[in-house]
C-alpha cells in the first residue's frame, strides 16, 4: 500500500509541475501578444488573454487600407480572414488527414499574421520576413520571443485600418 501511495503522490507532483509550466507559458504568450497588439495600436489588446480570440485579434491587424488581407497573392476581406481559426478547428475533424490539414491551415494563416506584424513593427518588406513568419506559424515560441524583444514603448505610426 505504501508503494501505491508513493506513486500517487509522485504522479500528483508531476501533474502539478506540468500544470504550473502550462500556466506560465500561457501567461507569457498572452503578454507577448498583448504587447504587439498594443504596439500596433489595436484597441482591444485584452483579447490576447482569451484563447481563440487572440487569433482573431492577430488576424484583425493584418488588414490593409482597403480592409483586405493578402494571403499567397490573393486578397481576402479581413473580416473573413479573421475567422481562420474556425477552419483550423473544423478540419481537425476530418478522419485520417484532419490533424495534418489543421497544421497546414494554422501555419499558413498564423504565419500570414506574423509576416504582417513583423513587417509593420520592424519596418521591413513582407518578402524579407516571410520565411520567419511561416516558421513562427509552425513554432509560435519564435513569435513570442520576438514580440517580447520589442520595446514596450514602441508604437507603429500610421493609419490603423482594423478598428
Amino acid at each position: 500500500m505504501e508503494v501505491f501511495a508513493l506513486l500517487t503522490a509522485m504522479s500528483m507532483g508531476v501533474l502539478l509541475v506540468c500544470l504550473a509550466i502550462a500556466v506560465a507559458l500561457y501567461v507569457v504568450e498572452a503578454l507577448a501578444i498583448m504587447r504587439v497588439l498594443t504596439i500596433l495600436g489595436y484597441a482591444n489588446s485584452w483579447m490576447a488573454w482569451i484563447p481563440l480570440l487572440n487569433y482573431f485579434a492577430l488576424a484583425r491587424v493584418t488588414a490593409d487600407e482597403n480592409g483586405n488581407t493578402r494571403i499567397f497573392g490573393f486578397e481576402l476581406p479581413n473580416m473573413v480572414f479573421s475567422f481562420w481559426w474556425i477552419a483550423w478547428l473544423a478540419v481537425g475533424y476530418i478522419p485520417n488527414v484532419g490533424n495534418f490539414l489543421g497544421l497546414v491551415v494554422r501555419v499558413i494563416c498564423l504565419g500570414t499574421c506574423f509576416i504582417y506584424i513583423y513587417s509593420r513593427v520592424e519596418n521591413k518588406p513582407e518578402s524579407e520576413v516571410q520565411a520567419l513568419g511561416y516558421v513562427s506559424g509552425l513554432i509560435p515560441i519564435v513569435a513570442i520571443v520576438k514580440f517580447l524583444s520589442y520595446d514596450k514603448n514602441l508604437r507603429v505610426s500610421g493609419q490603423q485600418f482594423y478598428n
